[in-house]
């Protein structure tokens, strides 16, 4: 039997206030469970080394017009494959699943025909990989808030240990390439957009 981590109704009221408003400050909790800051800063701080709360930053995909995609296939060696898309900057988060298809990938790319390049030219080539199935996630109902990974130096070759240069899909142009080489030529990972000035309020 399992050992349940329980919660008390007030530990489920500062979840909802987090599920509702993540960077809801303290304070501001506190005054609408009307209990001091202190006392809400040691419940969230029980929470978190008990491993129940995680603080994660998450930016919404869709208002940064990502696409994304996840795969979901069968592999004799679940927790290798995971190692090896862990540092790829297209990679979001993978799960074991049980059933046949025992392994589920997210990533995202500035367009499609790139992410089908990262299933057809590396996932579906990966040793010990079966039957896989390729789907874009065309909506979200509150928009997917996850972290992609940047990358701030590039290589020659990408953390997975492949080459771009080598894969035909980047030959043919459908596909931008990895981040994390020189051979990147996509938009969104190049930190070269122009900046946006931020002028300061008028008093």
């Amino acid at each position: 039997m399992k050992n349940f981590q329980l919660l008390d109704s007030v530990d489920m009221r500062i979840l909802d206030l987090l599920r509702q408003t993540p960077a809801l400050t303290q304070t501001r909790m506190a005054k609408e469970l009307h209990v001091s800051q202190p006392w809400i800063a040691t419940r969230l701080k029980h929470l978190e080394q008990k491993g129940i709360v995680i603080m994660s930053l998450g930016v919404n995909l869709e208002r940064l017009g990502l696409a994304v995609g996840v795969v979901t296939l069968s592999t004799k060696n679940p927790y290798r494959l995971l190692r090896r898309y862990r540092s790829c900057p297209y990679f979001l988060r993978g799960c074991i699943l049980s059933g046949a298809h025992n392994v589920s990938l997210d990533f995202c790319g500035e367009d499609t025909s790139s992410l089908q390049g990262i299933v057809d030219q590396h996932v579906r080539k990966e040793p010990d990989v079966g039957d896989v199935d390729f789907r874009l996630i065309s909506h979200t109902v509150d928009g997917l808030a996850v972290c992609p990974r940047l990358v701030l130096e590039r290589k020659k070759e990408s953390p997975c240990g492949t080459r771009c240069e080598d894969c035909i899909q980047y030959e043919s142009e459908s596909c931008v390439g990895c981040p994390a080489t020189i051979y990147y030529r996509g938009r969104f990972w190049n930190g070269n957009n122009r900046h946006r000035e931020l002028e300061a309020p008028l008093m």
